[in-house]
């Protein structure tokens, strides 16, 4: 059984090989004793996602199709797959939705990635780049006819297999290390280009976090 402490090697060695110049202290301690297991059923994260996709899809549209979008979330028994917060955003009118909330609730797109990637659907989750333009492949195809919308049945397709634990716990930790990065720079005033910003990083790391624990996901603590 790989230790905790052989994750956290590794996390370093991807890490300088990707070129993102993160500084990862030799002190900072690994990941609790034991490597943690999904605790997240292959159902519960499609779900999750297609109910992300969704809420997406309606702050990129606006309202005009709100209540649409939520008819089809509740048909499909997904509408309680959003927290508290997005339900309210969901059904916020345009008027009182700041551009500033929503680019902000828009890049849950990163987790939407991770969670295409804990279910098989994405060979890889970039740790340089952003959500590759072709994501929406995995999700029902929306559409707009004379005005109508249309959303196809709920469906990631047949095949999905879930990542392993060990797998997902390592890529936990990389994002959990370029987050602690991250922080550490912005604390003591340092600057570095990358092709990602820290919310990249911080939107996947509650995805994978997430699907590692038995927490709400508003209630990922993302501590560094």
């Amino acid at each position: 059984m790989i230790s905790t402490q052989a994750l956290r090697k590794r996390s370093h060695e991807i890490l300088q090989k990707s070129g993102g110049r993160y500084e990862i202290h030799e002190l900072l301690p690994p990941m609790d004793e034991a490597i943690p297991c999904l605790r997240r059923s292959c159902s519960e994260i499609q779900n999750r996602a297609l109910a992300m996709y969704i809420f997406i899809l309606r702050l990129v549209d606006g309202e005009r199709f709100l209540d649409y979008d939520r008819t089809w979330l509740l048909s499909h028994g997904l509408y309680s797959c959003l927290t508290d917060d997005e339900q309210q955003i969901f059904n916020m009118p345009d008027a009182c939705l700041t551009e500033s909330k929503k680019e902000t609730y828009l890049d849950m797109v990163e987790g939407l990635y991770a969670l295409c990637w804990l279910l098989g659907k994405e060979n890889e989750l970039n740790i340089n780049g952003y959500v590759p333009d072709n994501l929406v492949r995995h999700f029902p195809v929306a559409d707009v006819n004379d005005g109508v919308p249309s959303i196809a049945a709920p469906s990631m397709d047949s095949f999905c297999t879930l990542r392993d634990s060990i797998e997902v716990a390592q890529m936990w930790d990389v994002y959990y290390c370029m987050h602690w990065s991250m922080v550490e720079e912005r604390v003591n005033g340092i600057v570095i280009e990358r092709n990602i910003n820290v919310w990249t990083v911080i939107e996947r790391r509650r995805a994978l976090e997430w699907a590692l624990s038995n927490d709400a996901w508003d209630e990922i603590s993302l501590d560094t």
